[in-house]
């Protein structure tokens, strides 16, 4: 067995292809009904570069067969300088002969070296990767609900009665659409609303608030863009004060038309109790089914312990479709639980 550094950018189109397939049928163990991302969309993505983010892969070879494969995400932003994200993939005839451990064992020793103290992980509950994380001494910290729309299911006089109840509570609000980057006038104030966030439940991670400069706001745009991703990101605007008050967020790829993604949406504080969160997510699905008359299914993520959140989606149908086991543990434990 050997354990090597993958050069992605170097790396051959038939080398590729390989990782590609690997992932996908690791990825249809614990969700088989999800459509695949197609080999030039995911292709697209693995090479988008930025300054703010680091990858770091590895692979697993055994008699020339891809067997293992690893990954380190490394924050180059101010944000959780301590905190390293990783996952690792084995094939699953090849489970339970310490391969996750070799592999393991790397990606603490480079994430230490770059002055991390703690490693996060999240898996699909009652899976072998759940098993795996809790032998090496990562907690569950926070359990995710991964929730899924199905629109064929959707009840559109529910969509209307949120907008139409809304009406007379959003007088002095207004909505503005964003379908690609942001307007430069608007930028300070997204990068604003979008500290909202911060509000949704961390449970027991060993996370700090998250925050955005401009340059990494645009970045993130630009990398959407080059991946070829459509999106709507809608905004309530408090007329009398102009302050943005709320925004939901829809992605999608044409290359994957049937699966929409909602990224987030949040509230001020200042501005709950008058059904903003409701009335955005039903106008922007209203505007999803026109943009992309082709999507089968939106997915969403919630912290379990997210009701505000959850509550709005479950009265929209959105349905519990997998739970996911957030962990993570100090650097200096694991490695310790490895020995």
């Amino acid at each position: 067995m050997k354990i090597e550094e993958w050069d992605y950018k170097n790396a051959s189109e038939e080398a590729l292809r390989e990782r590609y397939e690997f992932g996908i049928a690791i990825d249809r163990e614990t969700d088989p009904e999800t459509p695949d991302d197609p080999y030039g969309m995911w292709r697209r993505a693995i090479f988008l570069e930025t300054p703010f983010y680091e990858n770091k892969m590895w692979q697993v070879r055994d008699d020339g067969e891809l067997i293992g494969a690893g990954w380190l995400g490394l924050s180059r932003s101010d944000n959780n300088r301590h905190l390293a994200q990783f996952n690792i993939r084995v094939r699953s005839d090849r489970r339970r002969e310490g391969v996750g451990r070799e592999v393991l064992s790397i990606i603490a020793d480079v994430a230490e070296a770059d002055a991390r103290t703690t490693l996060s992980c999240g898996t699909p509950k009652d899976s072998p990767g759940e098993a795996f994380l809790g032998s090496v001494g990562m907690e569950q910290k926070l359990l995710d609900r991964r929730s899924r729309l199905r629109v064929n299911e959707v009840d559109q006089s529910v969509i209307d009665g949120w907008i139409a109840d809304a009406t007379p509570k959003t007088a002095e609000y207004s909505l503005l659409c964003f379908e690609g980057r942001t307007p430069e006038e608007h930028i300070e104030a997204v990068i604003e609303l979008e500290e909202t966030m911060n509000d949704a439940p961390k449970d027991d991670l060993d996370m700090e608030d998250w925050h955005q400069t401009v340059d990494e706001f645009r970045d993130g745009e630009r990398r959407h863009i080059e991946r070829g991703d459509k999106w709507l990101y809608l905004v309530a605007q408090h007329n009398p004060t102009g302050q943005f008050a709320g925004f939901t967020h829809l992605t999608w790829h044409p290359d994957l038309p049937e699966l929409v993604w909602q990224q987030g949406t949040a509230v001020r504080r200042e501005h709950r109790g008058h059904a903003l969160g409701r009335w955005l997510k039903a106008t922007n699905y209203n505007a999803l089914r026109v943009a992309n008359p082709r999507v089968e299914f939106i997915d969403t993520w919630n912290a379990g312990t997210n009701k505000w959140m959850l509550a709005i989606n479950d009265d929209m149908g959105f349905r519990p479709y997998i739970w996911y086991s957030a962990r993570d543990a100090k650097i200096a434990d694991i490695k310790k639980a490895i020995a």
